[in-house]
């Protein structure tokens, strides 16, 4: 199978106490760690926003792999987790200075685990995307997603961005696509993002396509 996980995933226990591993470090092959002083002022003097010289990115380190899609594009990055590679890890991405584009930490590292694959991502981009919609966020995600999958997806779906779709399987052998192209709120605004599905009950297909 793969695994994504993002920022402090499996860092807190049942409690709300912070630990000082990773409850899957062995997955996915990293820790935290407390920045050295001279990088600790990097961090303290580089912001996770967006728009300006002193924000922080994310940034693939090569043309090649299955993130070599974002090389040379710098992704906004969001609040994030400090990190160091252990052994087994393979940094895909770094989180580098908007000034020079200079790489301080890693941003995305990829490991194995028997046959399966990992992801972590230090950022929190999908809260970065729930409360801004900056495409690229989510596009990342979906790169990271398809980067630990053991088969490819069954299908695609290429519409509008106004289009929701949802899939909802029952069984082996049973599967709903479910399209609206409305929500039915008109109350969103800048940095709000509200849905609202219309529900899909038997005997009420349409728009649906059935598998």
């Amino acid at each position: 199978g793969g695994l994504v996980a993002s920022r402090s995933a499996t860092l807190f226990d049942s409690t709300g106490a912070r630990l000082s591993r990773f409850g899957l470090e062995e997955i996915l092959r990293v820790r935290p760690f407390k920045p050295s002083a001279e990088l600790q002022d990097i961090v303290d003097n580089y912001w996770s926003l967006t728009g300006g010289p002193d924000d922080l990115y994310l940034l693939a380190r090569t043309k090649d792999g299955p993130l070599g899609a974002w090389s040379g594009k710098l992704v906004p990055l969001w609040c994030y987790e400090p990190v160091e590679i252990l052994e087994g890890g393979r940094v895909a991405m770094d989180i580098v200075m908007g000034r020079g584009r200079r790489a301080i930490l890693p941003g995305v590292v990829l490991s194995h685990y028997g046959k399966g694959q990992a992801a972590y991502l230090s950022s929190s981009l999908e809260s970065l995307y729930a409360g801004s919609g900056i495409q690229a966020a989510a596009e990342l995600v979906e790169s990271l997603v398809r980067a630990v999958s053991p088969e490819a997806l069954p299908f695609e779906v290429e519409a509008p961005s106004g289009l929701i779709a949802n899939l909802t399987c029952r069984g082996a052998n049973n599967s709903v696509l479910h399209l609206i192209n409305w929500t039915g709120n008109k109350r969103e605004a800048v940095q709000i993002n509200e849905d609202w599905l219309a529900p899909l009950a038997q005997g009420r297909m349409l728009g649906a396509f059935c598998l």
